[in-house]
């Protein structure tokens, strides 16, 4: 059905990104990778978009591509805790302690204001 309504609105960022969630929970990373790539290109500065291309990415086993764009939606977006997370498991995954105890304290800090 959603591909259906893609084809009638095939640059309208809700619908893809509800084809993308949708195909993400099927197990279908690469094909909803397309989809919030095309919403990443319609809004640039997006949080939530870079942070769905790097959820979609690293679901595909791209962990590096998927740091780049969960990092990007934290410059964006520095509470994003859905990204923070996604890229503590990804950092914690390469090994890289140092990297993951920074972003948490880095949020820690970002919660507790100035």
């Amino acid at each position: 059905m959603l591909t259906e309504v893609r084809k009638s609105f095939p640059d309208d960022p809700e619908v893809l990104n509800a084809l993308g969630t949708t195909l993400l929970l099927g197990k279908e990373p690469r094909e909803a990778l397309r989809a919030f790539e095309r919403v990443l290109q319609l809004s640039p500065e997006s949080a939530v978009s870079e942070q769905n291309v790097g959820i979609a990415l690293n679901a595909a086993g791209q962990f590096g591509q998927a740091a780049v764009h969960l990092e990007r939606s934290l410059e964006l977006d520095p509470l994003l805790l859905p990204a923070a997370t996604t890229l503590m498991n990804i950092y914690r995954r390469q090994g890289d302690d140092a990297k993951s105890s920074a972003l948490t304290d880095r949020i820690r800090k970002t919660m507790s204001g100035p």
